[in-house]
């Protein structure tokens, strides 16, 4: 169950009851379906998961970093840099995307993380979750979707219909300080002008394992690779979640489907494991993949 449904049944639930019951008292009526010791729990599984993996994912990105590091042409990885100091040693703020941002309790996690890091981050919602109606509706609700309420108490949600020439205008963009949510289908997802190869990590959870359209991009292609290896800058990372393949014939397409979505003369597979349903992918972008 995603986040978005979760909250809609509580909420639902909630408000059937207490027209039903009308003589029980309110206070007792919102104890009993109150959705936040849940909503707490779900979030505390999400840290744990979510700590674990940016722990392996810098464990593991350090040490090949030090081993091969004449292999590279650049001397830093963004995502290693001390979060303290990383604006003024790299002399810009760093970018972080997150897909499915909404999908996934753990995707949400992600954002805090990156956020609290001192990234802009931009999150891809799925064309099925309702964005519109948790903003237009319940301004808690979103809130509370993202686990983002200590960090929005003095920064207000603004709903707006992007209209920027993109072909289906109707695509939600919900922005704040340091967040740019769009709701819009991965395949058809493209950065703006100024994104592409400027993210210095993409954490993709879906995973959208297609090349890139190249009528989505302004620029010449060198190497085929999926939007998300576009939008990565040299230097940058890319953490890959798949379901796991039971067969072997599986595995061996999976392998396969990961190699030409990700060339390895252009992204350097890092590390990979495997987990009980899913498996995971490290990999760090070695060369550019665009002519800029």
């Amino acid at each position: 169950m995603n986040n978005g449904t979760f909250l809609w049944f509580f909420f639902k639930k909630r408000e059937i009851f207490c027209k039903k019951k009308k003589k029980i008292d309110s206070k007792f009526l919102k104890k009993i379906f109150n959705p936040l010791p849940l909503l707490e729990a779900r979030r505390c599984f999400s840290n744990v998961w979510g700590e674990r993996t940016i722990k392996w994912i810098e464990q593991e990105l350090s040490n090949h970093f030090q081993e091969h590091k004449a292999n590279y042409d650049f001397t830093k990885i963004p995502f290693l840099v001390d979060d303290d100091t990383a604006a003024r040693v790299l002399g810009r703020q760093r970018r972080g995307l997150v897909t499915p941002c909404v999908k996934l309790a753990s995707s949400t996690w992600l954002i805090e993380e990156l956020i609290r890091r001192g990234y802009h981050v931009t999150g891809l919602a799925m064309p099925e979750v309702k964005l519109e109606v948790f903003c237009l509706n319940d301004e808690m609700s979103i809130q509370l979707l993202f686990s983002l309420t200590e960090l929005i108490t003095y920064i207000r949600l603004r709903l707006t219909v992007k209209t920027e020439g993109q072909p289906d205008s109707d695509t939600i963009v919900l922005e704040r300080e340091n967040l740019y949510v769009e709701k819009k289908s991965m395949e058809t997802f493209a950065p703006k002008k100024d994104g592409w190869q400027s993210f210095d990590v993409v954490f993709d959870e879906r995973p959208l394992l297609t090349h890139c359209d190249p009528k989505l991009i302004p620029y010449d292609v060198i190497a085929k690779t999926t939007v998300f290896g576009h939008a990565i800058r040299k230097g940058g990372i890319l953490y890959v979640q798949t379901e796991d393949a039971e067969h072997m014939d599986q595995k061996i397409k999976l392998a396969n489907t990961m190699k030409a979505c990700y060339p390895s003369d252009y992204f350097a597979l890092v590390a990979e494991r495997k987990l009980s349903w899913t498996r995971q992918y490290l990999y760090l972008k070695s060369k550019d993949t665009l002519k800029m």
